[in-house]
């Protein structure tokens, strides 16, 4: 065997790959795959009820840990179930009924439609449609349709493999769960993003797709938010100043390559909206390079359906993708594009093909098992070994068994359950670890990494706050130093976190009533449709060094309806902690800072902040004030400041600057 002749129906499997996500780690066992049935509120849902189910006192922390794996194996015993400590289709499918048995209702549940909700998630329900690079793929899902959680409805081979086509095809399938096999890397597919063009799906690709969509709509909101007064007050240059600073962001430098690197300045909305423009056309050569026709419309194309995607409701996609998941940047790139409420993918090499040798004799077993690169299997019927030789991006697999009961037995361990396979050759799917693991190994869920909508959603959070913690820290310590970092601050503080709170739900608000500038008359703030706080300076000091002082109270609001906080009432839900603000100013700045200030038990608060400016050189103060809970949840408002010059009227100045005659000066009509 060793000397044999490369088989002309090798399957080719691979290319080249963050840490594990929600992977539970048990010392002295392997990890699990983070799919949803093994997220945090499924590992919630089961330690519960093993309690109730066996009467014991887990600690029901959404953690896997040695001690549920073992109360798991037991309950696995009690019910004639393989003792594997995994909660797997038949052991939560198990654990509903014996819960409903208990209960004498459903599952303990009062409403029944509850239970049903529970038992579809639980369920192995989750019907699926396959799309795969050849015919193998497909053999293979014939005689397996079952991948994880996943049963495989239809397999369609990806023709032409292009990554346009197989959005085409989900969007044609009725399905919201799928299965992929293609070829990949750490960077994404290497089948191309559209036929017209030789740049594959990588998570640069989609990044720049979005981020098209993305600029697109700040760019649409801008124009609908184009007003007389946005003009007159330069909150229009604001919004255009914004998109050009989104454009230029770190993540924008670090996802395109070649990127410019020094966010442009801008002094007009006209060359903001150039900078923008050519910035759009750039990303669209990039995804179109060369001499391709119709370039937007093709960029078009493939957003509309991006767009069509995410609506349609995916919730998990299963790549078999080599090595994907080696880097979580692209899972979470791939994850966003398609809307998918999961997306999991091997950290490894992923192989799947037929054998290329077969045999049924002890002999064949013994002659095999010589090389030290196969694996034996001890079966109840006997032994069955197998050996997978991987040459560059191909493999040929060998296998051999004392008796065809001893492969039904492997077939059934290893691979699928309950398969259509009876006896002969079968096509086989493996990870390229040492040695290889196959689909219903432990092993092999611990290199299936996962994106969920879940922990972006989560973890994500309680990651960028510790970030913004550690960033105010680092803004306390050099507030002096330099600009830049003062700009870092800023963006932390920009971050209001009214997105952490369910929407529809009971949420605390900050309610502002006034605004005091020291040398100032008291401003009186009212609530801007913008939802906003607005106040006005009729004549600024020449020249300002103090404080800025902003009172107010903390609401609650559910519904659209707002009360004030009762500490006896909310605090056991949102206990409050501390309160600062901090000023942006539109122009020239010598310094600005935020101090700590207590709220009182009746959520009423005065918070303080320091600014210094240069003579008649700022006509426009955003002043962010954030309160932070005692959980660490955050959120705030702002306050709009304008400097107006009112005597009897309004005056608002546009300026039109004309072409100057020969030799002339400019000049300007008011």
């Amino acid at each position: 065997m060793r000397g044999s002749t490369p088989w002309s129906s090798k399957r080719r499997i691979w290319r080249y790959s963050s840490p594990p996500l929600f992977v539970d780690k048990v010392e002295g066992e392997s990890v699990s795959c983070a799919c949803p049935v093994h997220g945090t509120a499924f590992v919630h849902w089961v330690q519960s009820s093993l309690n109730q189910v066996l009467g014991l006192r887990l600690p029901v922390t959404g953690i896997m840990n040695a001690a549920m794996r073992s109360a798991l194996r037991r309950f696995q015993q009690q019910r004639g179930l393989r003792a594997n400590g995994i909660a797997g289709s038949e052991t939560r499918r198990a654990l509903v009924e014996a819960k409903k048995s208990e209960k004498g209702q459903t599952g303990g549940l009062t409403d029944p439609a509850e239970y049903a909700e529970l038992l579809a998630e639980v369920s192995d329900s989750g019907k699926a449609d396959a799309f795969v690079a050849d015919k193998n793929g497909k053999k293979y899902f014939d005689s397996f349709p079952q991948l994880g959680n996943l049963k495989v409805q239809r397999i369609t081979i990806l023709k032409p493999s292009n990554f346009e086509n197989l959005i085409d095809l989900m969007l044609a399938s009725n399905q919201k769960n799928f299965v992929i096999d293609a070829h990949g890397n750490p960077y994404g597919l290497t089948m191309p993003l559209a036929s017209s063009t030789r740049i594959s799906a990588t998570k640069n690709a989609l990044f720049i797709l979005g981020g098209i969509e993305s600029v697109r709509s700040l760019v649409r909101w801008a124009k609908e938010s184009d007003t007389f007064w946005g003009r007159a007050s330069g909150m229009d240059l604001d919004r255009w100043r914004r998109i050009v600073e989104v454009m230029h962001s770190k993540t924008w430098q670090q996802m395109v390559a070649g990127w410019p690197k020094i966010t442009p300045k801008v002094s007009t909305v006209d060359a903001a909206k150039r900078i923008v423009q050519a910035r759009l056309n750039s990303l669209v050569d990039s995804l179109f390079p060369g001499k391709v026709t119709n370039k937007q419309d093709r960029v078009n194309r493939l957003i509309n359906k991006m767009l069509r995607l995410q609506a349609q409701g995916i919730r998990e996609i299963q790549f078999r993708a080599c090595n994907i998941g080696k880097d979580l940047d692209s899972l979470y790139e791939f994850r966003k594009f398609f809307g998918a409420d999961h997306l999991c993918a091997p950290d490894v090499r992923s192989g799947m093909g037929p054998l290329r040798r077969f045999d049924i004799s002890r002999g064949a077993v013994d002659r095999l098992a010589r090389n030290r690169r196969t694996q034996v299997f001890s079966m109840p019927s006997g032994r069955l070994a197998i050996l997978i030789n991987v040459l560059n991006h191909e493999f040929e697999a060998f296998c051999a068994a004392d008796a065809q009961a001893a492969v039904n037995e492997w077939i059934a361990t290893h691979i699928m359950a309950h398969s259509t396979y009876r006896r002969g050759a079968f096509p086989i799917h493996f990870l390229q670890t040492q040695p290889p693991v196959f689909p219903l190994d432990n092993d092999y869920a611990a290199h299936i990494k996962c994106r969920s909508s879940f922990w972006e959603s989560v973890i994500r959070k309680s990651e960028k706050r510790q970030q913004e913690i550690e960033d105010y820290d680092e803004r306390e310590e050099n507030w002096a130093l330099k600009k830049p970092e003062n700009e870092k601050y800023d963006e932390y503080i920009g971050q209001l976190s009214e997105e952490e709170f369910e929407e529809g739900g009971t949420m605390p608000v900050l309610s502002l009533d006034k605004l005091k500038i020291d040398g100032l008359p008291e401003i009186i703030l009212t609530l801007g449709d913008s939802g906003q706080y607005q106040g006005f300076i009729r004549k600024p000091p020449s020249s300002y060094n103090g404080s800025v002082k902003l009172s107010g109270r903390v609401q609650i609001e559910k519904a659209g309806t707002r009360r004030n906080y009762d500490y006896d009432l909310d605090r056991s839900q949102w206990l409050l902690g501390k309160v600062w603000a901090n000023v942006e100013i539109g122009g020239a700045i010598s310094s600005s800072s935020a101090s700590f200030s207590s709220v009182k038990r009746d959520g009423a608060f005065t918070t303080s902040t320091w600014i210094g400016y240069k003579p008649y050189l700022v006509r426009r103060l955003t002043i962010k004030v954030i309160l932070a809970l005692r959980n660490g949840k955050r959120f705030g408002t702002k306050v709009v400041v304008e400097l107006i010059d009112l005597a009897g009227f309004l005056s608002v100045v546009l300026t039109l600057r004309r072409r100057p005659a020969l030799g002339g000066k400019p000049t300007c009509s008011f």
